[in-house]
């Protein structure tokens, strides 16, 4: 293991303002190498794509997290949402268009 990435007795953010966009940073080339073991020749690209466009995630605001914290919470507001929501519909009569 190089020296550089030896984090025995080290110190969390000790060297965060290297990091930062007005401090140089120093990248080496060899820090890019591919290990052998790693091997993508055989590889498909967006292989697993699918699966994570079937996933239905949405992002809630803090105020609304505080609410609804997990989502057992969320569904069950939205199923009573719309519950309601259908039960307002059927209790309107609308008049027949003649």
């Amino acid at each position: 293991m190089r020296e550089e990435y030896d984090f025995n007795g080290g110190v969390r953010g000790a060297h965060a303002d290297a990091y930062r966009a007005d401090s140089p940073t120093t990248i080496r080339e060899d820090d890019f190498e591919m290990k052998a073991e790693y091997d993508f020749s055989n590889g498909v690209r967006g292989a697993h794509t699918q699966r994570f466009q079937e996933l239905n995630l949405v992002s809630l605001d803090d105020d609304v997290k505080v609410a609804f914290p997990d989502s057992e919470a969320v569904n069950t507001a939205l199923r009573l949402l719309m519950k309601s929501s259908m039960e307002a519909e059927q209790s309107v009569e609308f008049p027949k268009a003649s």
